[in-house]
C-alpha cells in the first residue's frame, strides 16, 4: 500500500513497517496521547514514533524515498 493508505491503518491502532526495511522487527506508530512531566502545560500532541532494530523508540519523520513507496504493509 501507499504511505497515505498506511497512515490511515496506522491512525487505527496498527503498526505499519515497509518490507524494504533492512532492519528486523522496525515499524512505525501512531501515538495519539502521551504524558511527560518536565513540560509544564504545554499542549501535548500526537506524532509518529519507530521502533528501532535494537528494540529503542523514538520519534520519526517520513523521508521522501518512504513517502513514495508503496510497499508498506501492516507489521506481524
Amino acid at each position: 500500500m501507499n504511505f497515505g493508505e498506511a497512515q490511515e491503518f496506522m491512525k487505527s491502532g496498527n503498526k505499519i513497517c515497509r518490507s524494504g526495511w533492512n532492519g528486523k522487527g522496525m515499524y512505525i506508530f501512531y501515538i495519539s496521547e502521551w504524558t511527560f512531566n518536565q513540560i509544564g502545560d504545554a499542549e501535548r500532541l500526537p506524532f509518529t514514533a519507530l521502533k528501532t532494530a535494537d528494540n529503542k523508540i523514538v520519534p520519526w519523520t517520513v523521508s521522501q524515498t518512504d513517502a513514495h513507496a508503496s510497499d508498506w504493509e501492516i507489521a506481524a
